[in-house]
Order: C-alpha cells, then structure tokens, then sequence
C-alpha cells in the first residue's frame, strides 16, 4: 500500500526575512523566528540543517555546504564541506558570513577577518562587508574602497583601478559587482554571456546580487534587473515580480523576498531549488511505525494516524514546537525546538529519561528510543543498552531490535539483535554519509552515493539493485527496501506482496520516504504542468514556442503516437520575447512533440 503527500510549491502565508540561492543546486531562505528553509539538490547534506537551529540571522550557502551566523555572534553550519574544515570554537563576535564554492569568511565586530579554506591577507582591517566569489573573495572597507585577493582568472581579484564611494559588495564565480553610493554599479571579471555589462542608465540601485554567469539589481522602487546568462531563463524576470525587498542569484537561478514575506523563485529547477517551500500548514516530514504513521507540519505541529490500541498515535495534548519525528513499533516520539524529547505510546521505550536535553537526532526502535546529543554520545532508553565509550557520533538509526550509529569518520556502529547479521558491519565498510536500520536488516548510503545492504534477505530486500546510484535516502520494511534519488524519483526492491515496494507510477518530486510492514509513504512536490505548446510554419520552417516561466521543460520528440520511446529535441531552444523557441526544418516523416518536466 502506498501513501504520497503533495507539497505545494506556492508559499501563500510563511513568511521570511532573507533569502539565499547557492551556488549549487539548492535554496535557503531564512523565518522570522530565525530557523531556516533548505530546499533542492541534498547530496551532501546541504539542503538538511540541523533539527534544532534557531537563532539565525544570515545564511552563507557554498557549494554544497551552508554557513550561518546566529544571533549570539557564533557560527555554524551543515553539508559535506563545512563538516570536514570546522570554524575555530573560539570564534565569536561575527556580525557577517560569506561563501564561496569552498572557502568561507567572517567578519568580526572589531573589523577583522577570518578566513576557512583561505589565505586572508596580511593587517587587513577596517573591514566593513565581505562577499566570496568562486575562488576568490572581497572586501569593502570602511572607508568605501576594496581588497580582492584570490584566483585572478578574467581579472576577477584585479580591483578596478580608483574604484571608490562603493556601499555594497557582491561575488560570484569569476565576476564581481560593486554598488556605489549614487546607486549605479561597476563591474568586473568574467565577461562571457556579458555578465559583466552593467545595463545602460541602470540607477538608483539599492542591492546587488551576483549569480554564475548572471547578475540581479534590486532597485528603490522594489524592482528587479537582471543581465547575463539566460540559458535557463534565470536572466528572465517573472512578469509579475515587485515589490522586492530583497534578491539573491545562485549559479543558474533567483530567489527574491517580496515585502509580504513571501518568495519568488525562477531559473534552473534541475533540483527543485525553485521550488519554493510549502505554506506552514503542510507537511514537512514523515514517519513510519508499525502500523501507524506521523505526519510533521511546517509549523511544527503534529498529525499521527493509523493503529492507536498503545495511544501511539494519540499525539499529546498542546504538543508543538516539533522539529523532528520518529515512530517505533507501538510509540511515537517528537524532538522539541529546544533539545528536549517527548514520547508517547507503549510505556517504556516512551518514557524519556528525566532531564535529557541538549538532543539534536532521535530513533524510535521497536521496544526503544535512542537520542543523538550536541556532544556526540547516545542515550537509550527502554530495551537498548548503547555500547561503552561510544562517542564522535553524528547520526543514529534504529528499527527492529538493533541500532546504528555513523561516527564522524565515516565509520559505523552497530549494537542490538543480530539473529540475521544485520548488527555485523561488513569489513572495511567506510566512507558512509548516512544509515538505515530495518526491522532485520541495515543499510548504508556512501560518499559516491551508492548503497550497501546486510542483514536479512529473504526476500531480496538488502540485495541492492545493479547500478543504483545517486542516492540520498533509504527506507528499509520488514521484507522491502526503498531508494530515494537526488533528482525525487524512488526505487523499490524486495517482495511486494502488498504493493509497498512498486511506487505510483509518474510518481516523482519526492524529498522523503517512509515504510512499515505494509506500506508505504512519499513526500513529494508535484510537477508543474506543463505550458501550451504552440506550432507554427514560418518560411517552410516549422516553429515552437512555449513561455519562458520559472519552471523547466525539456521539449521532446517521437516518431509515433503513442510512443514506446521519447528523445530530447534538437535545436536547443532559445528566448525570444519572454518565450522558448525551437526552429526544426519540417520533415518528410511526421514527428509528435511534446513537454516534459525536467
């Protein structure tokens, strides 16, 4: 049996502050209350902060990795590259972040900076803004001029000579943009696509934003300006944008912050980056017990469904602030904003320990509960018993009877029933991102995005398919497994005696996944449909277009209806006036075309 629950990309009532389009494939926009939204490609961890952030007052995304600045001074951060090249502890008094696709920047309150990943230069002070391109970073200094140091390919750390009065500083890739105090811009760097051209009389400039290969300017009057590469209309403004407060360009795509404290998002949407984060009341997170279900809202309430004879899913009473879920055979569990747990169901693997706080991950087992602490250790509670001097653990699963922790290098644990191997960790299983405990089986997902099964396999389930790749989740079943991929498309192995291992078909968008005994469930964001294709003969040519929206397309062909088989289309299309367009000499032999989602 299977379960799906669409997200729908429009945003009509969550309200932000900031906004942040990276320069990989992924967005992050920053709540009023200071947590943040991650959106898109997942890879490394990127698009997954930390359960219990709070306090956040400015995002810097990299490449796939995000650095934060919290209200207190401190910084923080996720993603594969900010896991392995840590911040000193002892930094503090940060009031600016800044990142490129692998180095990042602070500036401290006194005017100084430090540096990640980066040389900074010798007795540099006085600094007043940092902005960090691809392989090179700048400053603006207090008295209105810039330090650039870093990569110099097209000029891009070569300072426009008597650059001065400059206000505001923005860096991406191999180009640079500098705003000035009578609200015009100079830029320099990388010229390809004309990047780098500043529009003619282009004035009264209030922000700058520089993406890939194209650049954004926010003007006075709340609108939006944009110039550069246009390959996936990401240079294209939708044509009801205004009212913007604040922009952000990432390598192919924007993200703009209107004044009503909702999104706008258009250009690439390979990963769903501009796929804006759903409203609060939808959900945000699922999990599978035994026979019953839990359901996270994006306001951090809670919904359970399914068998109740424990009152596992008899959520309690005044319960929210929930920032992560996980459901055991007969109880439930909730971990709270502020690193405490609340359980609830069968006595016993839902009764916490008194006092367990400072908590960042839970795992609901079978008869037990597992908690993940800031410090790196585990607590258990009811029939667990976590192994002596475990520590350094950054993740924790369990299911059946037994549990596993991945530890910062890479390395796993396991512990519990091991009737079928599945507490047995394969020799030299190493370079492994995340984990998953199934009733009697465990699985692991490495760093090349490939899987690893052990445990039981009776049917199948921890055989992992020839060639499955890519992958950034796993759900294990008692006799079923499912694979999550980076571009939202699922696979499923294993029996399928009640359907739970064969998802919908055309079923896709999904960022996460669940399965029980007999079922199973989907988190995904429905595809947009596509816009009407329009067919015209221009001079014996034969001529398609269709809009140029934030949403992308690939037109495709075929040589019959139906047809077994479709093929990308060639020409590639380009804009004209706001639409795609495709120039195909008509051909003797009939062809049918049509869009689809990317």
């Amino acid at each position: 049996m299977w379960g799906w629950i669409a997200r729908s990309p429009s945003t009509p009532g969550e309200r932000f502050i900031a906004v942040a389009a990276s320069g990989g494939y992924y967005s992050e926009a920053l709540r009023s209350d200071g947590t943040v939204a991650v959106w898109g490609l997942n890879d490394a961890g990127q698009s997954t902060p930390p359960a219990a952030l709070s306090g956040v007052v400015a995002l810097a995304p990299g490449l796939d990795f995000t650095v934060v600045l919290k209200n207190d001074g401190t910084v923080t951060g996720w993603g594969s590259g900010y896991v392995h090249d840590l911040f000193p502890a002892s930094l503090s008094n940060v009031v600016a972040v800044a990142s490129g696709r692998s180095h990042t920047l602070a500036l401290k309150g006194d005017g100084t900076v430090v540096a990640r990943n980066d040389i900074v230069p010798n007795n540099l002070n006085n600094v007043a803004a940092i902005a960090a391109g691809g392989y090179h970073s700048l400053v603006l200094q207090s008295n209105g001029t810039v330090v650039a140091w870093g990569d110099n390919i097209f000029g891009a750390s070569t300072v426009p000579t008597g650059l001065s009065n400059v206000v505001a500083i923005a860096a991406n890739g191999a180009h640079n943009l500098a705003l000035k105090s009578d609200g015009t811009i100079v830029a320099w760097g990388d010229t390809n696509s004309g990047v780098s051209t500043v529009p003619t009389n282009l004035t009264n400039v209030v922000a700058i934003s520089a993406g890939g290969t194209h650049s954004l300017a926010l003007q006075a009057d709340g609108t939006v300006v944009a110039w550069g590469d246009n390959g996936y209309g990401q240079s294209t403004l939708p044509a009801t944008l205004r009212g913007v407060v604040a922009i952000s360009a990432g390598d192919s795509h924007n993200l703009a912050l209107k004044s009503d404290g909702t999104l706008v998002a258009w250009g690439k949407n390979n990963y769903g980056q501009t796929m804006t984060p759903a409203e609060f009341e939808e959900v945000s997170a699922i999990a599978a017990g035994f026979t019953h279900a839990l359901l996270l809202k994006r306001d951090g309430m809670l919904t359970a469904f399914g068998d109740d004879y424990y009152g596992q899913s008899t959520v309690p009473a005044g319960l929210s602030g929930v920032a992560a879920i996980s459901a055991g055979y007969w109880h439930s569990l909730a971990l709270l904003t502020n690193g405490t747990v609340v359980g609830w169901g069968n006595y016993g693997s839902s009764t916490v320990p008194a006092g367990l706080s400072n908590v960042m991950a839970i795992a609901a087992g079978d008869f037990y509960s597992l908690a993940l602490q800031t410090n790196g250790t585990v607590v258990g509670w009811g029939s667990s018993t976590v192994p002596v001097g475990l520590s350094n653990v950054i993740s924790i699963s369990a299911r059946g009877r037994h549990s596993l922790a991945l530890q910062s290098n890479g390395t796993v644990s396991a512990w519990g029933d091991d009737f079928y191997g599945q507490s047995t960790i394969p020799t030299g299983l190493s370079d492994v991102t995340a984990i998953f405990a199934g009733p009697e089986n465990s699985l692991a997902i490495k760093s090349d995005g490939t899987a690893i099964g052990w445990g039981n396999n009776d049917a199948g389930q921890s055989t992992i398919p020839d060639g499955l790749s890519d992958l950034q989740s796993v759900a294990a079943g008692y006799t079923a497994t499912l694979a999550l991929r980076n571009d939202g498309t699922v696979v499923g192995w294993g029996s399928n005696f009640y359907g739970q291992a064969v998802p919908p078909p055309g079923l896709g968008g999904v960022f996460a996944i669940a399965m029980s005994f007999q079922f199973s469930l989907a988190l995904a964001i429905p595809s947009p449909a596509p816009p009407r294709l329009v067919f015209n003969v221009v001079a014996g040519q034969m001529v398609l277009s269709w809009p140029a929206t934030g949403a992308a397309f690939d037109l495709e062909c075929a040589t019959s209806s139906p047809a077994s088989s479709w093929s990308h289309a060639l020409p590639e299309p380009t804009i004209v006036e706001g639409q795609y367009v495709v120039t195909n000499a008509l051909l003797g032999t009939a062809k049918f075309y049509r869009l689809a989602s990317h």
